[in-house]
């Protein structure tokens, strides 16, 4: 099956925001309680994606998490600290991956945490 790809345009945002959550609720349903997850708003999602797709370099893969991930560890460091914890969501590949290959070591190490809904 063939699939078209084209820039998506702010009249797609609505489509997007509803692909993007089913696709997150999909994601970690079983990594995050139900009522967090159904608790997501659509419209705000919708909102989200008008605002990205008006302004596409904010998107993902454009450099600007390593920009802020470079910054943040610099400020550390002029603060004086030598070492960081930095804890992700279990299950949470891309960002496994993002930040092992900024050279954070992973430890399996776990916590449990309550969060309110969004």
């Amino acid at each position: 099956m063939a699939h078209a790809i084209r820039t998506a345009t702010t009249a797609d945002a609505a489509a997007i925001a509803r692909l993007h959550l089913s696709s997150y609720r999909a994601a970690y349903r079983g990594l995050l309680p139900d009522g967090f997850l159904a608790a997501y708003d659509p419209a705000e999602r919708e909102r989200r994606w008008l605002q990205r797709l008006r302004d596409p370099d904010r998107t993902w893969r454009q450099g600007l998490g390593c920009a802020l991930h470079s910054h943040a560890l610099d400020a550390l460091t002029v603060r004086g600290f030598r070492s960081a914890t930095l804890w992700v969501l279990d299950g949470n590949q891309r960002a496994c991956a993002f930040y092992e290959a900024t050279g954070w070591t992973p430890t399996r190490e776990t916590r449990h945490r309550r969060e309110s809904t969004p």
